[in-house]
């Protein structure tokens, strides 16, 4: 790919330095421009300058927290998906998120691979909740998730480490209740 061509301008707004870097190194390498800020206030202004097509927004930062910064996006850079990550994540959270206009989360720790598929998958415009406008997308989705959720049950015998990937999965599909549940069906 040519210097001045790149897939997309990516955020990374997380108090972590090692998380902002670890980002940084595995988007650029994909093709992505990646920027980063250190707190929510420095994120902010770098939203309002960059029009970032992605944020990776970390929830639980010092002083300006995810929320609020979540938020502030939504005025900032209308166009921006957020992908809020956290090593926080439950239903609560991630439905609180979703509400402010979160297109997806990642739960840390997340290995390079869990990165890039949540980028590509947002960017594209496929966020589990998006994607299930209608109650029978949403149950086919979540029966996706739980196909995933047992081929990793069947790994997980030979392979131990792959406990994490299946955690993962089983906060995807929790995510997904909560969309379920806050979606309004006809009585």
């Amino acid at each position: 790919m040519p210097e001045d061509q790149h897939l997309a301008d990516v955020l990374v707004i997380d108090d972590e330095d090692s998380l902002r870097e670890a980002c940084s190194r595995v988007l650029t390498r994909r093709g992505y421009r990646v920027h980063t800020a250190m707190d929510g206030e420095t994120g902010l202004e770098a939203i309002a300058s960059l029009q970032p097509e992605l944020v990776l927004l970390d929830l639980m930062m010092p002083e300006m927290g995810g929320m609020a910064v979540l938020d502030e996006l939504r005025r900032l850079s209308p166009g921006s998906k957020c992908v809020v990550v956290t090593a926080y994540a439950t239903v609560s959270t991630t439905r609180e998120a979703l509400r402010h206009g979160a297109a997806d989360f990642l739960a840390k720790p997340f290995s390079p691979d869990e990165l890039c598929s949540v980028v590509e998958r947002t960017l594209a415009g496929h966020t589990y909740c998006l994607e299930a406008t209608t109650q029978d997308n949403l149950i086919d989705t979540i029966s996706q998730v739980v196909e995933e959720l047992n081929t990793l049950g069947d790994e997980l015998q030979d392979h131990p480490d792959q406990g994490q990937r299946a955690r993962q999965a089983a906060q995807r599909l929790e995510s997904l209740v909560s969309c379920l549940k806050s979606t309004d069906r006809p009585q």
